[in-house]
């Protein structure tokens, strides 16, 4: 399987700072849960370079539609130009990866996406056979000059269902319906969305799950403690957040001491 990880700056001057430091975590995390390097695609059309993995370089022309037509783009990219066999797993650059994946596509299937309780392409794994899929739906959007990746996305569900495989959503868990993911979800969960920025609206619901995982789950509790450099370096009260009964495991990583 590989990891991609793609974001297109639509203003290549002034990248967005948030989202530099969610590539640059997210294959320190992704290195971290043991992931090989060979297996990290960093594809973006801006030139980065993290612990040795280099992006590949895309240019697309400007469309006259939402800005999520290009995640869509990178997608045919990827498979046309690198003519990649094996399963991808596309996430968004703030899907934190809190455990090791254990999903398979299913035979027959052509992509594995959330579906219940709602449609997201935050978090997709695919093959290369879904490439038909994916170009109709960025003609169509450019043609209607659409925003929304995912309502349009719905459209290949309604024509091919067979070729969609319903993911749990502890690969997704978002903002959008976050309580009802989580009460669907199998446990450990494996994917969590939340905004490095931090706002308390964004990451409020999401930080408390990472830490009762880790509260027992050793992996989850490494990542934790990488994030946690990076809230005490941009001086985010990132203890507000944690559960009461989740305060002894702030001090496990702080001390070293082992959480009960």
């Amino acid at each position: 399987m590989k990891n991609l990880l793609f974001y297109y700056f639509l203003d290549l001057d002034n990248p967005s700072p948030i989202v530099l430091e969610e590539i640059e975590y997210q294959i320190k995390i992704s290195l971290a849960l043991g992931w090989n390097p060979k297996d990290i695609l960093l594809v973006s059309n801006k030139k980065m370079k993290y612990d040795n993995i280099r992006s590949t370089i895309v240019k697309f022309p400007k469309f006259d539609c939402g800005k999520w037509v290009y995640k869509l783009l990178g997608l045919v990219y990827i498979i046309e130009k690198l003519k990649i066999k094996d399963i991808i797993w596309y996430h968004d650059c703030d899907l934190i990866q809190i455990e090791n994946l254990d999903y398979k596509l299913p035979e027959g299937k052509d992509i594995g996406i959330l579906l219940q309780p709602l449609l997201s392409l935050g978090c997709i794994f695919f093959k290369d056979t879904v490439l038909d899929l994916f170009k109709k739906t960025v003609q169509e959007m450019i043609k209607e000059k659409g925003y929304s990746d995912e309502r349009y996305f719905k459209r290949r569900l309604k024509e091919n269902r067979n070729r969609f495989d319903s993911i749990n959503p502890r690969y997704n868990i978002g903002k959008r319906k976050r309580l009802k993911r989580y009460q669907l979800s199998k446990k450990p969960i494996i994917g969590c969305h939340f905004k490095f920025n931090m706002s308390r609206r964004k990451i409020g619901g999401t930080i408390p799950i990472i830490a009762k995982q880790a509260m027992i789950n050793s992996k989850t509790k490494k990542i934790f403690n990488i994030l946690k450099t990076l809230w005490e370096k941009n001086n985010i009260n990132y203890k507000s957040f944690i559960p009461k009964d989740c305060l002894s495991l702030l001090k496990s990583i702080t001390t070293g001491a082992k959480a009960p």
